[in-house]
């Protein structure tokens, strides 16, 4: 193979494969971006070619987002890191893990802070609110519900002051971004109050959108190296955080370049931030969500179906046959009553039958009767007039027929036996008779009619 065509071919190789073996990995950071992407990128891209710069191995990239966004992102696992603020940091670290690594640094007049609160401002002219309490049923406006220092935080005081009532949404209007919405509206008397993130005031007054004086602070709180006006305590401004999946070495890496940018660095003026900080303490940020119900703490206290079948599956085991067997007992009960009703019913048909077989009987026993008073009567009349043969067939006659009734309401058959006495002839009821041999041929065959 000439020399020239083999140099041609190892350029081509190494033409194609360097890429291969010197990509660079990718890493996302999503970054909150309330103001929009435009603005958001004007901000925070130097910080990312900044860390480009610093850790060349990887190619960072930059990813503005709304909170739901972003939210989706950290589950799916689409970005890294990521910047957001207080409140809905602390909800993707309980619900995915996120690690804060860092928390950011503002500067206001000289003054560098890390923690941020909420204010509540009134139109100073107006002399009817100058308390907490003078805000009972009055109309407050803040930028929206999932607000963190523009709302959530106000939330709290107001709530333990029993200005606002758990659940009471009537009085609070929710004017949307951008921040000063609140403010604008309290300015307009669209509203009697606003509550906005510590800072926005003083940043409008500064930007000559108003005079110092249009507005007072209710219940000014003050903090030694907290330069705004403020009416809440205080809690840690933004973190940025690492998700679950990324490395830890990236992250260590990512923390000494940021903690070691030049003040007056690009990345920091465009951001308008004086730099970072160790991650601060956001325990008191879970506290006010648990208090308030909200983000991750929304169920609170609640045990669903699921963790109470975990916690308490032998009580609920004892439980469940417990009830098993009352269902039992009660079924046992239930098919006994029916029984019981059943064999009622059969008794008091069976008494009522009875009743009237006795009845019949008693109708029977009376015709008799009187069928005899009346033989008796004819026989007696008659006496002078008919024979002796004729009389004695008639008494045998009637005998006869007390005999036959006699049996078959007896059940036992009735006999004329001759005893010593051949003269006389004896009545006697058997199931059998003594002696057939006695029986006078002149009486019917014993019949048993039962």
């Amino acid at each position: 193979m000439p020399l020239k065509t083999l140099f041609i071919i190892s350029l081509l190789l190494f033409v194609v494969i360097r890429p291969v073996f010197s990509a660079q990995a990718t890493v996302n950071i999503g970054i909150l971006s309330p103001a929009g992407e435009k603005k958001s990128r004007q901000m925070w891209q130097p910080t990312i070619d900044y860390l480009a710069e610093k850790i060349p191995a990887y190619d960072f990239r930059f990813i503005p987002v709304n909170k739901a966004r972003l939210s989706q992102a950290v589950a799916k696992q689409e970005v890294d890191f990521f910047l957001t603020n207080t409140g809905h940091y602390v909800e993707l670290e309980t619900l995915y893990g996120a690690t804060r690594i860092l928390t950011l640094k503002k500067t206001w007049e000289g003054q560098t802070y890390s923690q941020w609160g909420s204010t509540l401002v009134v139109r100073r002219d107006n002399t009817a609110i100058s308390t907490l309490e003078d805000l009972k049923d009055k109309k407050i406006a803040a930028v929206y519900k999932g607000a963190f220092a523009g709302y959530q935080i106000a939330l709290q005081m107001l709530l333990k002051q029993n200005i606002l009532a758990p659940g009471e949404t009537n009085r609070v209007i929710f004017t949307g971004f951008p921040h000063h919405s609140p403010l604008d509206a309290v300015f307009n008397k669209q509203v009697d109050a606003a509550i906005i993130p510590s800072g926005v005031l003083e940043r409008r007054i500064a930007a000559k959108i108003y005079a110092p004086d249009t507005f007072r602070v209710i219940n000014p709180q003050y903090y030694a190296h907290f330069p705004y006006q403020v009416s809440t305590p205080l809690y840690p401004y933004w973190p940025l955080a690492k998700t679950r999946h990324a490395a830890e070495s990236l992250g260590a890496q990512i923390v000494t370049a940021l903690l070691d940018i030049p003040p007056q660095h690009p990345a920091l003026t465009a951001g308008k931030i004086s730099g970072w900080t160790v991650p601060l303490n956001y325990s008191g940020v879970h506290e006010l969500m648990r208090e308030l119900r909200i983000g991750p703490y929304e169920n609170y206290g609640l045990i669903t179906l699921t963790q109470l079948g975990r916690q308490y599956w032998q009580w609920l085991l004892v439980i469940s046959l417990l009830f098993m067997v009352g269902i039992g007992v009660i079924l046992y009960i239930y098919r006994l009553n029916a029984q019981l009703k059943e064999s009622r019913s059969n008794l008091e048909q069976k008494i009522n039958d009875r009743t009237l077989d006795l009845a019949d009987i008693n109708r029977q026993l009376k015709q008799l009767v009187e069928d005899e008073e009346l033989l008796g009567l004819l026989l007696q009349t008659s006496l002078r007039f008919i024979p002796l043969q004729e009389y004695l067939r008639l008494s045998l006659r009637l005998l006869t027929a007390k005999l036959n009734w006699l049996e078959k309401n007896t059940g036992c058959q009735f006999f004329f036996v001759a005893k010593d006495n051949k003269d006389q002839l004896y009545l006697q009821a058997a199931d059998q008779p003594e002696d057939h041999a006695q029986r006078p041929p002149f009486l019917p065959s014993p019949v048993n009619f039962a």
